[in-house]
């Protein structure tokens, strides 16, 4: 019994203390926030857009909060744009921060996160590997060169659903079909 209450005023004490955090010491930042529902300790607003249809509970939110609101889903932080106008607005003026992406680890072991166009910001170096991309690998001789092998995956792939339609009763996993035709094009 000792131990069930020292459990259960431990498990007190955390979600008191991260209420109080994200209270007082995150207050400053929640001032620079657009309005949103009171999160609770540790799930956020999760109860508040919990149901299964996740666009009419942001919709109802939106409705109280405005087109602009915070809304926090467990420990994330997520602002949401309800409007078309909200949207624009949100990606003209702060497409620069939305849109950085962090490399996972395993492209910084060799430093070939230096050299992707996926993880570079858009700057000149990216410009640069952009051209070099289109150019080398998305020209029209280069694709027009490719054309063959991709009828036959085509190929391949409608000859494999016909064979799997022939030989079982049961639907054909087009999904399967379709992953091994991508993998032999590859």
């Amino acid at each position: 019994m000792a131990f069930f209450l020292v459990c259960m005023s431990s498990l007190l004490l955390i979600l008191f203390s991260s209420y109080v955090y994200q209270a007082l010491l995150q207050g400053g930042t929640r001032r620079r926030l657009p309005p949103g529902p009171v999160p609770l300790p540790v799930i956020g607003n999760l109860l508040h857009v919990a149901s299964r249809l996740l666009h009419r509970s942001l919709s109802l939110l939106a409705e109280r909060y405005g087109p602009l609101m915070t809304v926090r889903l467990g420990t994330a932080l997520v602002i949401v744009a309800s409007s078309p106008a909200a949207a624009r607005e949100v990606l003209r003026t702060h497409n620069a921060a939305i849109t950085g992406r962090n490399a996972p680890d395993a492209w910084n072991g060799m430093d070939h996160a230096a050299n992707s166009v996926f993880i570079l910001p858009p700057h000149r170096r990216w410009r640069a590997l952009r051209r070099i991309a289109a150019e080398h690998l998305l020209s029209p001789r280069r694709l027009d060169g490719l054309r063959p092998a991709m009828r036959a995956a085509v190929l391949n792939m409608r000859c494999r659903v016909v064979s799997e339609s022939e030989s079982t009763t049961s639907p054909v996993e087009f999904r399967r079909v379709v992953f091994n035709a991508m993998a032999d094009f590859m």
